[in-house]
């Protein structure tokens, strides 16, 4: 399938700022290196204290969370839409994980899937053994409205594609509709801001947008300028809930920029909803305590029946 004209000056840019060696965030350029210093002292302190094992066999549970959402402005021609959340899969990492999720997803029938990045980890795999390892998941689903993606800090452009050959929707700063017995919702999709900032991910908000509209997007970074512009629902992911938190699920480290406080779970921010994914799988190292990896199924409640 051929990209449109401006997905095509996105791919470049997108190639060019994934040869860099930091990346470009909301903030400015940051440095990576000292995240992967990060991962490899924590991976040394757990084996020294005998938790290595115990953390890699929490990474391989995943639950299904089921939230019903009372939403303002909803129109009822969508009251009770269903939506299933997955985030930060990370393929390969944890052995067996992508089956566990296929099972766990295994019948459930839901109107909408959305996918909200990190796919791979550091662009590994490629583009085509990620889908081939998701293909148990992305079967074991039902989505009447199909599937929608956005990519994340750790997924190159090829994923792009890769997702739209195997019927996935890709949204890059772009948006599509929803209709419904004469109604309508906008799902809008961003490409990641956490590595790959560019002036166009908050260029897709200068028209306010109107109608219920739903903001997928890799980290909530930007989820003050949806909650302005107007937007519903936001769902994202990035943080992995912490992944490694203290008792009670508190994070010790949630890889933000800003909005710190939203890192993980349901939210209000003005009008709007948000929810931050635990996410499904794990970076590095692959273990997780006090934070099970989670998808989630949305059900969208009208306020108007």
């Amino acid at each position: 399938m051929n990209m449109p004209a401006d997905h095509e000056q996105w791919r470049r840019e997108r190639q060019q700022m994934e040869a860099l060696p930091g990346r470009s965030s909301i903030l400015g350029p940051r440095p990576t290196s000292l995240l992967v210093g990060f991962e490899w002292l924590t991976a040394l302190a757990l084996r020294l204290a005998g938790l290595w094992n115990r953390g890699r066999e929490n990474a391989r549970r995943v639950r299904l969370l089921d939230l019903d959402l009372p939403c303002p402005g909803l129109p009822t021609a969508f009251d009770g839409f269903s939506i299933l959340h997955l985030s930060d899969l990370h393929v390969g990492n944890v052995a067996g994980l992508e089956a566990e999720l296929a099972a766990c997803l295994k019948g459930v029938r839901v109107d909408l899937a959305v996918l909200t990045g990190d796919y791979q980890t550091r662009g590994q795999p490629s583009a085509t053994q990620t889908l081939e390892i998701l293909s148990p998941v992305l079967q074991a689903y039902r989505a009447t409205e199909g599937t929608i993606a956005v990519l994340g800090n750790h997924d190159s452009w090829q994923m792009a594609e890769e997702f739209r050959h195997h019927g996935v929707s890709t949204l890059v700063n772009d948006r599509l509709t929803l209709h419904r017995h004469g109604a309508e919702i906008t799902v809008l999709g961003l490409d990641d801001v956490n590595r790959f900032f560019t002036p166009a991910a908050i260029e897709a908000f200068d028209t306010r947008v109107t109608g219920f509209t739903i903001v997928l997007a890799h980290t909530p970074d930007l989820a003050t300028r949806a909650a302005h512009a107007g937007a519903a629902l936001y769902l994202c992911g990035h943080t992995h809930g912490g992944q490694i938190c203290l008792p009670g699920g508190k994070a010790v480290f949630t890889a933000l920029d800003t909005h710190q406080h939203l890192a993980a779970g349901l939210w209000r921010l003005e009008n709007m909803w948000g929810y931050t994914s635990r996410g499904v799988g794990t970076g590095l190292p692959p273990v997780r305590f006090n934070c099970p990896g989670e998808a989630t199924l949305f059900r969208l409640r009208s306020s108007d029946t």
